[in-house]
This record gives C-alpha cells, structure tokens and sequence, in this order.
C-alpha cells in the first residue's frame, strides 16, 4: 500500500477522518472547507473530498500550532465533533488513518508549491468541475519546494488452515450384493460421496465469504455513489413485457460488473453466482433477436455449474440457494496477486480407510485441510451483490 508519509510536524500531508462521510452532514461539503471543532484546537484543517472507496472525509493539515507539533491528528480529531464550513457533523470521528494513494488521487498534492500549500485548496479523488483542478508549479517554485513525501507499507496476514472431516462405512453384505447384482465399485462409491460432501461445505463457505464482502460493498458504494446503484426493481408498465425486463436484467448485469472496474481499478468483473430461477430467465432472453447481446447461455433445461456466459461474464448456478433467492453475485476472479477472496488448499480429500476387528466392514475417513480468506488491498471491492426484485415478472 502507497500512503502519503508524515516525516515532520509541518510536512505537507492529509488524513482521512473515519467515521464520517456524506451521510453525516445535513449539507453538501465544499472543497476548501475548514475544519473546526477539534479536541485542541491545534491543527488547522481543510476538506478536500470523500474517499472513493469507503466514503471517509478527507481533510489536508495546513498548520500544527502545538508545541513543537507535540498534538498528532489523531489527538485532535478523534472523538471530536467536527464543523467542516457550516455544517456540524452527526456523529465524532472514529479514528485518523493517512490516505493511500492507491485509494485516492489527491489533485494539488504533488503540484502546488510550498508557498502555494495552505492557500490552494485540493480536490478529491473524482474529477472535480472544469477549471477546478489544480495546476503544476512554475520551474523556480518547483526548485524551491520539497519533494511530496509517500512511502511504503507492506502487511503480513497469518492463515491457518482448518478443517473438515467426514467417515462413511458400509457393511460386507452390502459390499457383496451392489458388487454381484449391480457390479458397484462400494469403495469408489462410499469415496465419492464423501468428496461430494466436503466439496459441498467448501462451495457454501466460499460462497457466503463472498457474499459478506460483495454486501460490505454495498454499503460502501451507497456512501460514494448514492444508493439504488446495486438494486434492479423489474415492474412492468408502459411498452415492457417479459422480454424486455430480462432485457434489463442483463443489462443492469453488465453495468455493474464495470462498476467493479471503476471501483477496484483491476478489472471488469468476470463472474455472476445465482439460482436457478435467475438463471432460466438468462438463458431464456439468450434468444431474443430484437436487441441481441454477446453471450452463449443454452436454451435447454438442465444447466447448473457454470452455465455459460452473459457479456464475457461465466454464470454460475448455485443449487444451494433457494429458488426463490433472488440475489445475484458480480464478482471478478483476478490473478494472485490481486486482490479478492483466496483459496488456499493444503490437503484435498485425503482418504483414510480402516477396517473394523470385529465385522470386517470398511470405514472411510476423508479430510480436507484449507483455508479461505481475503487478500489484499481493498479485497471487498472486487464484489457486490445485485438486489432484484418483482423476479415473478420475468416469468410471466
């Protein structure tokens, strides 16, 4: 992670204020605000914007009036109920963190002068209006002011690795008659069931772990970007009928799987996970030839895990959600070293087979050992969850 780096008490930097963001202010901010309100009375401050990803207020530090700059942010801001311009904050700042410039571009930050610093107000991580955006320094201002101070940090995660166990047995008799009637490999069979079991509770873990993140992402896109972005309301009136609300449904699709492009600057997303209803509408729209769109979804029944691709994303039918579950996961599978949701095998299906002393039956132990965890800066951006309702309507 790249972080604007405090070095002195009178070194040009911004913090972000967590805790409070847009939803706290019975007004609109404006960029060049003053801060006012702190636990001292320290630290002169002003707004610059909302962090694009979960909303926080940004505030450039433009003096530390302390003693030898003995008061840190954090002393002054944290718990404070703040005043930015006019506007009295509902809620105190939670806590001070440096602005990662991977987050937030700061416009002004490595352009204006030192001379140039507390008069100059920044804008935020967006494009701010036209004219608005700060412009670089002259050749002498340039050969007179430091150098914007960033730095590096780098975060080790420990994982351990848990696991999940099941035995199944089958009696000799049993053994013998699915051998001679039916010629059943028991062992093989008894095996497979027991695979299938665990691979179950690996899939519904990985698919609630992303769930929590993608519904984390929601909340944060709400803050930044306004709510009903995620949502998809299918009623028909005027001109719609079932073709054109599934239709909309996989446009609304592709729109938020760049939404995860602009928020989590890795990529589009590449992946929807739904049920079977979702599914069947998809696939039934695949057909419709008026306004025909990119995808290779089957058109006969039967289809679950993948089911083909809508818009280059591969659709994923999950049998154990509900029929009547009408939430659909966008999410991206990125490489490695990207950020997301990770699964880290250490051992898969080990089988472990013993024999009773007593009635010779077999026993089969299998074990998985594994973790699943999220890696990375910002791992919940690469997901978010599609709110659909009036489904019923699809199917009329």
């Amino acid at each position: 992670m790249l972080v604007v780096e405090l070095l002195s008490a009178f070194d040009p930097y911004m913090v972000k204020l967590e805790g409070l963001n847009a939803s706290k202010f019975a007004a609109a901010l404006a960029t060049g605000d003053p801060v006012t309100g702190g636990n001292f009375g320290d630290i002169a401050a002003e707004f610059v914007g909302y962090s694009r990803v979960d909303g926080s207020v940004i505030v450039k530090i433009i003096d530390d009036a302390s003693v030898g700059g003995a008061t840190t942010p954090a002393d002054e801001f944290v718990g404070a109920t703040l005043t930015i311009g006019a506007n009295v904050a509902t809620a105190a700042v939670s806590a001070v963190a440096l602005v990662s410039a991977l987050e937030n571009h700061i416009s002004g930050f490595t352009s204006v002068s030192d001379a140039d610093y507390a008069t100059t107000s920044f804008s935020g991580s967006y494009l701010p209006a036209t004219g608005n955006v700060p412009g670089s320094m002259k050749r002498e201002a340039g050969e007179n002011s430091k150098f914007r101070q960033m730095g590096l940090r780098m975060f080790t995660k420990f994982v351990e690795a848990e696991t999940d166990q099941v035995a199944i047995s089958a009696t000799v008799e049993q053994i013998q008659d699915l051998n001679r009637v039916w010629n059943y490999d028991v062992i093989s069979m008894l095996e497979n069931v027991a695979v299938n079991d665990l691979a179950q509770s690996i899939n519904k873990r990985l698919v609630d772990r992303v769930f929590q993140l993608a519904d984390y992402h929601n909340a944060e896109i709400a803050l930044v970007e306004g709510t009903g972005i995620t949502s998809l309301n299918l009623q028909t009136g005027g001109f719609d009928n079932t073709s054109t609300l599934q239709r909309r449904l996989v446009t609304k699709v592709l729109e938020l799987a760049n939404l995860i492009y602009h928020r989590g600057r890795f990529g589009a997303g590449t992946f929807i996970v739904t049920n079977g209803r979702i599914a069947s509408a998809l696939a039934d729209v695949a057909g419709y030839v008026i306004t025909p769109f990119n995808n290779d979804l089957p058109s006969g029944a039967g289809q679950l895990y993948p089911a083909g691709k809508v818009y280059g994303l591969t659709v994923y039918v999950d049998p154990n959600m509900k029929f009547g579950d009408d939430r659909i996961i966008i999410g991206r599978k990125g490489a490695d070293e990207e950020p997301g949701v990770k699964f880290l095998p250490y051992i898969m299906a080990e089988s472990l087979q013993t024999i009773s002393e007593g009635t010779f039956s077999p026993k089969i132990g299998m074990k998985s050992r594994y973790a699943i965890t999220e890696a990375g800066w910002h791992p919940e951006t690469q997901y978010l969850t599609l709110e659909v309702t009036g489904v019923a309507n699809l199917f009329a």
